[in-house]
């Protein structure tokens, strides 16, 4: 599998939300509180992981790809998708010197 950058991911999570009918833009508040579900999966992860659970990594991945979606989500229903591409394109991702081996494929189930 070719490694992907995240921003790769953009148009498959659109394809994604228009498949599932989240495209509306009736559904922003909708996508921003399921923003904020996520985010705080996310920190009860990390606090699993900081707590000695090295197991919560995959948690921690998939909280990540899922916090990552619903903002993809959110921000295609306030700006064209080619907008959105930018957007996230333009994004300069932070990287630990301990940072796990890792693609950004692990954190996208795109079907």
């Amino acid at each position: 599998m070719e490694n992907l950058n995240h921003y790769d991911y953009i148009y498959k999570i659109n394809d994604w939300a228009e498949i599932r009918g989240l495209n509306r833009s009736d559904f922003l508040a909708m996508q921003l509180e399921k923003s904020r579900e996520e985010n705080a999966e996310l920190t009860q992860a990390i606090t699993k992981y900081e707590l000695g659970n090295k197991d919560a990594i995959v948690e921690i991945k998939d909280a990540i790809g899922d916090v990552y979606v619903t903002l993809v989500v959110a921000s295609k229903l306030l700006k064209p998708i080619e907008t959105v591409y930018y957007i996230f394109r333009s994004t300069v991702l932070w990287h630990s010197k301990d940072e796990l081996e890792t693609s950004w494929t692990c954190f996208f189930r795109i079907t």
